[in-house]
């Protein structure tokens, strides 16, 4: 029964709204931008009603599972079936293990475990947007808040565990970021695809 939560939870994970919701306004947001299928190129390559709408069924993906896991589900599996849905946003089975970078997934995650590390994560987010206009830096940086904020409410320590392992994937995941932050080529909120 356990292996059935991680499975249904990875394959939710896996469901691409980005690439879906772009193809309907005749964008392949595989091949614009950063060629990612997640919110942030959404918004950049097709539009704000897009990249909104991405944002928040991302978010879904990874609150769902979390969320029935702990009405109905095994308690010390809650974590783990958010982990799963963050490892099938980020190496989706319908995308031939190609992906997004895990932010919004890993938000819906923190929103269903705590509405008040969300608020620590999202309020360190907004301050370093503001500071440095990349989304980037803003969400690898709000990101390493994540386990530090769930200890801090006293959540339990499988809860923190994996809030410390999805944060090194928001990092990981944005490894050509990184790249283009040092080349001083990557985008800043607000300009539009090259």
């Amino acid at each position: 029964m356990n292996f059935i939560w991680l499975i249904a939870s990875y394959f939710i994970g896996s469901l691409s709204p980005g690439t879906y919701l772009a193809r309907a306004v005749g964008v392949d947001i595989q091949k614009s931008g950063s060629g990612n299928p997640g919110a942030t190129n959404a918004l950049r390559t097709a539009g704000w009603k897009i990249g909104v709408s991405v944002l928040i069924l991302d978010a879904l993906k990874g609150f769902l599972p979390v969320f029935l896991c702990l009405k109905v589900g095994p308690p010390a599996l809650v974590p783990w079936v958010g982990l799963a849905a963050i490892l099938g946003h980020n190496w989706s089975a319908l995308l031939k293990l190609r992906g997004g970078k895990g932010m919004a997934t890993s938000l819906g995650v923190l929103v269903a475990l705590s509405p008040l590390a969300t608020l620590v994560c999202l309020g360190v987010w907004l301050l370093v947007l503001f500071l440095t206009r990349y989304v980037s830096v803003a969400s690898m940086i709000g990101g390493l808040f994540a386990a530090p904020a769930l200890y801090w409410f006293g959540l339990p320590r499988g809860y923190i565990l994996m809030g410390a392992i999805a944060s090194l994937l928001i990092v990981f995941r944005h490894r050509t970021n990184i790249a283009r932050l040092r080349a001083g080529s990557e985008f800043r909120f607000g300009e539009k695809s090259k």
